[in-house]
């Protein structure tokens, strides 16, 4: 089975709220290498705030909604029934941004930014096609996700993240419109 995620309609605002109050809140001060970086390209200090607000929300919001919907189709998956209504707290999932510069194949600078993405994920009025036991489409089905979200900073096993969101309703999907087998 391949799963297709055909461009999910989630607004990233909620995640775009959470950066900007990154940057401008007590954890600044890890962001301004960057900043630093982005300015030399000749952006000026709100421009490369924004364009690092930008790139932070964009890489962080794909990895989780595809995450999301990925894992959910498994864990439904693996149930030996599967009900129209289905709720499950998800593994949480560690999204991470890269940030390297390059002076051609020389890597002069680098670091990572770790965040915390827990879930809680409700499927509603579930109906799906099955054979030889495996999912080959959803025929209905609204798919809502609520969202932690906390910034674990350059170590993922950081043991007190900061929490920029909390159980937010960040997802509302009508499943048959979105997923796809092949």
């Amino acid at each position: 089975m391949k799963l297709v995620v055909n461009n999910p309609n989630v607004d990233p605002k909620v995640i775009e709220r959470a950066m900007d109050d990154l940057m401008m809140g007590e954890h600044r001060n890890d962001f301004l290498g960057i900043i630093g970086w982005l300015i030399k390209t000749g952006l000026n200090d709100k421009e490369a705030r924004q364009n690092l607000i930008n790139s932070l929300t964009s890489c962080i919001t794909n990895r989780l909604w595809e995450g999301m919907i990925q894992v959910t189709i498994q864990e439904l998956e693996g149930e030996t029934e599967i009900k129209p209504t289905f709720q499950k707290e998800l593994p949480a999932l560690f999204p991470y941004i890269d940030f390297r510069v390059k002076s051609g194949a020389i890597e002069i600078w680098k670091t990572d930014y770790w965040f915390k993405a827990t879930t809680k994920v409700a499927v509603n009025d579930l109906s799906v096609t099955m054979k030889d036991e495996e999912i080959t489409a959803v025929k209905s089905g609204v798919m809502q996700a609520f969202l932690t979200l906390a910034y674990c900073g350059h170590d993922k096993e950081t043991k007190d993240p900061s929490v920029l969101i909390e159980e937010k309703k960040v997802l509302d999907l009508k499943l048959p419109e979105l997923v796809s087998f092949q």
